[in-house]
C-alpha cells in the first residue's frame, strides 16, 4: 500500500474568494517590489488564511520583499490569527 496522505487543499493553484490565485497576489507584489494600495486592498477582502499564505508564499519566492512588507500584512491580518499557517 505504501503511505497515503488525505486529499490537501491545493494550496498555489486555488482560486480565492477574490477570484485572484494566491500565486498571482505574490506575482504582483514581486513585479511591484512592495505592497501596492490596489495589492493591499485586494488581500483585504480575502480570507486571512490566504492572506497569511500569500505572504507565506512570498517569503520563500522573495525573502527580502517578504521581509520589506511585513508589517504591512501583519496590518491585514486580523489579530486572532497570530501565526502564519505552515
Amino acid at each position: 500500500g505504501g503511505l497515503s496522505f488525505p486529499q490537501q487543499v491545493n494550496i498555489f493553484g486555488g482560486r480565492l474568494y477574490a477570484g485572484v490565485p494566491i500565486d498571482e497576489m505574490v506575482k504582483s507584489i514581486v513585479a511591484a517590489g512592495r505592497l501596492t494600495q490596489n495589492i493591499a486592498n485586494q488581500l483585504k477582502v480575502m480570507n486571512p488564511v490566504d492572506t497569511g499564505l500569500v505572504f507565506q508564499q512570498l517569503s520563500i519566492v522573495a525573502p527580502a520583499i517578504a521581509s520589506k512588507v511585513a508589517s504591512q500584512f501583519v496590518e491585514l491580518i486580523p489579530q486572532k490569527i497570530t501565526k502564519i499557517p505552515k
